[in-house]
């Protein structure tokens, strides 16, 4: 029959380091098994929005005469401006 003698009483510093050193492996197995999980995410959905985020404010569908509409801008302009086409004549 064998005798059960707590971890702390019969375990020396070797059976100690060998346990910490155990868990530090089976952290980085983990770790290891969620990164490609991490990197797909981050290339299918953060990186598109991103770029349509970018492209959305770096090229903007209003031209100035639309915005801001002035004694210029005729019922021809108007129109352009609703159609989101606005041109100078």
């Amino acid at each position: 029959m064998a005798i059960a003698v707590p971890l702390t009483e019969g375990a020396g510093p070797n059976l100690k380091q060998r346990l910490k050193h155990a868990e530090r492996i089976n952290r980085w197995k983990a770790q290891a098994l969620i990164a490609p999980l991490a990197l797909f995410l981050l290339l299918v959905f953060l990186v598109p929005i991103a770029a349509l985020c970018t492209k959305a404010s770096a090229t903007p569908k209003w031209s100035p005469a639309c915005l801001a509409p002035s004694k210029r801008c005729n019922s021809g302009m108007a129109k352009a401006c609703r159609a989101r086409t606005c041109t100078k004549r």
